[in-house]
């Protein structure tokens, strides 16, 4: 039931990439052209704005891009920004409540493209995030105590110990990226999944997957290392919107499986 019953409210993917420099009106413009071009759009809101004060120069200001529309009851939104240099610059694409799957992918491919089209080439691409927000019904119809007896240990004595009765619960699960698999750079990012009671519909739950692959390795001790030298262990961000935004979709209809197969006792 878990997995037949996944109901998509937002994907969200973002690149951070560089070198970072101030984007002006005009190129923003031509940004904004490229992608209502691109998608065959004549109704994105465009907003752009610089960080204050007025008085820094180009070679540190801050920057926002923004191009939205509403759609049914959702929105899609393409964000290009950066408070300010030296960071890197961020690309982020969101849909919610979008009304397919391929619909979101066809999308921010295509939205992406039109974006680093529109930009001087010579950019490099250091992370990719995917955020995708999902919903589901419990067989139960009873998102706390799904958590309570399927995720959590039903004779845990510290829940009870906390006080009578329990209205919600939360539970978050990180994992650290590893080194990407050799020739699969989408292999072994980072990932942290939040799993918690509706709180609009408390018979159903509310999932976050969170899943960040990063241009450098971590290290043993947890932060980044990388042999400067050969460069031995880089992640290439190579891939599109769409295959990051599949491939974290897979690991939750994965993770959501596995909760149901643990919810029939198998």
């Amino acid at each position: 039931m878990l997995s037949h019953s996944i109901r998509t409210r937002e994907v969200r993917f973002a690149c951070l990439f560089g070198p970072p420099r101030f984007i002006a009106r005009d190129e923003a413009s031509k940004v904004y052209s490229a992608v209502c071009d691109a998608l065959g759009y004549d109704d994105l809101v465009f907003r752009y704005s610089t960080s204050d004060p007025p008085a820094r120069t180009s070679q540190t200001r801050g920057f926002s891009i923004q191009l939205k529309r509403q759609e049914g009851s959702g929105e899609f939104a393409i964000i290009i920004d950066n408070p300010g240099i030296p960071q890197p610059i961020r690309l982020l694409v969101t849909y919610t409540w979008p009304s397919s799957s391929e619909h979101v992918r066809e999308n921010f491919d295509t939205a992406a493209e039109a974006v680093w089209k529109a930009l001087a080439d010579g950019w490099q691409k250091v992370v990719a995030e995917v955020r995708y927000r999902a919903q589901v019904s419990t067989p139960n119809r009873s998102g706390l105590e799904f958590i309570r007896n399927r995720i959590l240990s039903p004779g845990e004595r510290f829940v009870d110990s906390l006080g009578t009765p329990l209205s919600t619960a939360s539970v978050r699960l990180s994992v650290l990226a590893s080194r990407p698999d050799e020739g699969n750079s989408l292999s072994n990012p980072e990932r942290e999944l939040t799993i918690e009671v509706l709180r609009e519909d408390p018979s159903g739950l509310y999932l976050e997957l969170k899943s960040t692959w990063p241009q450098l390795p971590p290290s043993a001790d947890g932060g980044v290392g990388l042999d400067l030298s050969s460069l031995q262990g880089l992640r290439p961000i190579d891939h599109s919107p769409s295959e990051y935004v599949s491939e974290s979709y897979e690991y939750l209809l994965e993770a959501v499986q596995t909760l149901e197969q643990k919810e029939k006792g198998k």
